[in-house]
């Protein structure tokens, strides 16, 4: 009997950890459609921005404004990242993990559930290159899933 758990819950903060480190400033709506996108794959848990001096990390400056704009859905909670107090009064609800299609990916060999549609997950990584226009290293992205190497040799 395996000792790993039948079910994980994944945090995604790509929106925010993946988005600051880029050169390039998305625009809110641009962030808006990656969100989405990985709402749309299952993800239940995801930190969209950073509330942090918008001269500092120039890449978050529109949290506020991407907060105010969001497609929220039932069951999905939205986050942010906060690094001190006053970050704290602005949006309560902090800090997370990372989550790629890789982890996803290994989960689903392993047995464990994690609600997430690893295509879609897939595609959303794609659209997270096209707005940030240069190549991400997913690994899942680029060689595809296993469910679809699968039926591609039946």
């Amino acid at each position: 009997m395996s000792d790993l758990p039948k079910i994980v819950e994944i945090i995604e903060v790509g929106p925010r950890d993946g988005l600051q480190i880029e050169p390039q400033i998305l625009s809110t709506s641009e962030k808006l459609r990656m969100i989405d996108a990985l709402t749309d794959a299952g993800l239940n848990e995801i930190e969209a921005g950073s509330i942090v001096n918008p001269k500092a990390v120039p890449q978050m400056a529109d949290t506020d404004e991407l907060f105010k704009n969001l497609n929220r859905r039932e069951g999905v909670r939205y986050r942010a990242f906060w690094l001190n107090p006053k970050g704290f009064e602005r949006h309560k609800g902090a800090a997370g993990d990372i989550c790629t299609e890789g982890l996803a990916f290994a989960c689903g060999e392993m047995g464990i559930e994690t609600g997430i549609d690893l295509d879609a997950l897939v595609e959303a990584a794609k659209l997270a290159e096209e707005l940030v226009g240069h190549p991400l290293p997913g690994k899942v992205m680029k060689g595809g899933t296993l469910t679809r190497y699968k039926e591609s040799r039946a």
